[in-house]
């Protein structure tokens, strides 16, 4: 084929035999553009904040503004609790009881009555708010800031915060850890979720009309993400110099939260002290998040309390134990914490690091080699091909992942590949 170029930015592309295809523009406002749909998506997830116009044209009342209840032993949700645990037998490791019921958690409610949890994102097509995948998009938004370069600076992206001065990843952060720092219990730990009292889903009803909400118990995976989010962003120093408060008030929540932790090992021991709620965080139990909560508070603090724990926990990054399906490099919170030690500051063990880097990197190739094997260019897992199934695949999730390997120091063939892959998923 030929392409064809119209002016600096119109192409058509053109094959002898088959035709021409529409004009299409090649230039800076296409990544653009995809960024700004990016950030209008997760303004549409926004709960707890009417959206107007110009911000969208799919304008809504603010949803969900009503205190959360904390569930007693009698309340309705607990029947959804027993369902969602009732596996909790399949795995061997899981000796700590049954989480049927709010009298069986290991980490009673010490709040009581009614508390705000406004704020947030929804996670999908429901209105639930899970906590550790809101401590996910806390650790992507501020790691890009933090370490791509011009992200933190972006301050164009069309949210209601744009053009303040201040860079719309740091605001979209600072929206969902805002929601996460409600969910401490006065203990130090975490509720795992903000569900609707009564059922699972509300899928008959705008989210303007949702149901009443209710907090599930605490558990150690969900404190474990929030405290390990909370001290990743108070650390970044772009978030701290554009809010010093906010920094300051998440450095102490993190250092409760791991207060909460280390008083559950002590208790219950390592594997007593972890009892499953949903699928969510249940891969590897809590030992992802526990390592993701060392790291980040190591990058927060510089205390080698941390650091030893983090590798009394994770003693090899590159190993296959640490992998989804012993493929799928830097999954979960073991991810979040071999990224976090590998470009965070504050000294620590060089050589850990460096193999902590290596593992960035290598994740990032992975990614690569799916985009290359591919016919549209996107990483999709060759491994899963092998079976003829997949689901759940987002291009955006191994840009990141190429993108965080770019800061990896990759030599100068990898970063040509790397930038490749980018646009492929892109």
């Amino acid at each position: 084929g030929e392409l064809v170029m119209r002016g600096l930015v119109d192409a058509v592309l053109q094959v002898p035999g088959l035709g021409r295809s529409l004009p299409f523009r090649i230039g800076p406002e296409v990544p653009a553009a995809a960024a700004r749909t990016y950030a209008l998506g997760l303004l549409h997830q926004r709960s707890g904040q009417d959206l107007v116009w110009p911000d969208t044209r799919f304008t809504r009342p603010a949803d969900h503004t009503a205190p959360a209840e904390i569930p007693g032993g009698s309340h309705p949700t607990n029947p959804l609790l027993a369902a969602s645990s009732s596996d909790f037998a399949n795995n061997p490791r899981h000796t700590a009881p049954q989480l049927s019921n709010v009298t069986n958690s290991l980490y009673p409610f010490v709040r009581s009555g009614f508390v705000d949890v406004s704020g947030g994102h929804h996670d999908a097509g429901d209105y639930g708010k899970y906590t550790i995948d809101s401590a996910q998009l806390v650790h992507e938004l501020a790691f890009a800031a933090r370490y791509f370069p011009g992200a933190g600076g972006l301050d164009s992206l069309g949210i209601p915060e744009s053009g303040d001065g201040v860079g719309d990843l740091w605001q979209m952060a600072l929206w969902e850890a805002r929601f996460l720092a409600k969910l401490q219990d006065t203990d130090g730990g975490f509720s795992f979720l903000v569900y609707p009292a009564a059922r699972r889903y509300e899928n008959d009803v705008m989210p303007e009309n949702g149901d009443p909400q209710v907090l599930w118990p605490k558990n150690t995976a969900a404190s474990a993400a929030a405290t390990a989010a909370l001290a990743e962003l108070a650390s970044a120093p772009g978030f701290a110099a554009a809010f010093p408060e906010f920094a300051l008030q998440f450095r102490n929540q993190a250092q409760l939260g791991w207060n909460f932790l280390t008083n559950a090992l002590a208790t219950h021991g390592r594997d007593g002290s972890y009892q499953k709620l949903t699928h969510y965080g249940d891969i590897f139990m809590h030992d992802d998040e526990l390592c993701w909560a060392a790291a980040a508070l190591f990058g927060l603090t510089g205390d080698a309390q941390y650091e030893a724990r983090l590798q009394e926990w994770l003693p090899d990054p590159a190993s296959k134990s640490v992998r989804r399906w012993s493929w799928w490099r830097l999954y979960g919170g073991y991810g979040n914490a071999i990224r976090t030690f590998a470009l965070g500051g504050n000294g620590g063990n060089e050589t850990y690091r460096t193999v902590c880097r290596n593992e960035v990197l290598l994740g990032g190739l992975d990614q690569v080699n799916r985009a290359t094997n591919d016919a549209y260019g996107l990483s999709f897992p060759v491994e899963s091909k092998r079976f003829y199934a997949a689901g759940w695949f987002f291009g955006s999730v191994p840009a990141f992942d190429l993108m965080a390997a770019l800061q990896a120091s990759p030599t100068a063939s990898q970063e040509t590949a790397l930038r490749a892959a980018i646009w492929g998923n892109l």
